[in-house]
């Protein structure tokens, strides 16, 4: 299913139906990504790059905001690149920040602005505990 765009952060993304995750920031060893949520409801992932992807509702009521999180994928790298912590405690703030210095992607840079940085403030939710990473 595609969604329609009303936020200027692109067209032609699709929605892809999820479960309902874990509220706050948590570390998916699996999928070496880390994941922000902060609401309990029925979520659609809209993938913005291969390293990020928004999680937003899939019923909007009146005054709700779209997003309620995001999961930022290759973490293990990330943290390497950007010299990041890899064992114990990461900074998404520090990680969120990095990844929009680092872009020159319009769409990815919106994301990162509009929708991350400001779920990470509103929710008071910076930092994440990871295992020891490494370069698989």
């Amino acid at each position: 299913m595609v969604a329609p765009n009303h936020d200027g952060l692109g067209d032609n993304r699709s929605f892809r139906a999820q479960s309902k995750p874990k509220l706050g920031a948590s570390y998916d060893d699996e999928n070496e990504c880390i994941r922000v949520v902060t609401t309990d409801c029925e979520t659609a992932e809209e993938k913005i790059s291969l390293r990020l992807t928004l999680i937003g509702r899939t019923h909007l009521g009146d005054g709700q905001s779209r997003y309620i999180g995001f999961v930022i994928n290759s973490i293990p790298y990330l943290t390497v690149l950007y010299r990041l912590n890899t064992s114990g405690v990461v900074s998404i703030t520090e990680l969120v920040n990095a990844m929009f210095a680092e872009s020159s992607n319009p769409q990815m840079r919106a994301a990162l602005r509009e929708v991350c940085l400001p779920i990470l403030q509103e929710n008071q939710i910076d930092q994440c505990e990871v295992p020891k990473l490494s370069l698989k």
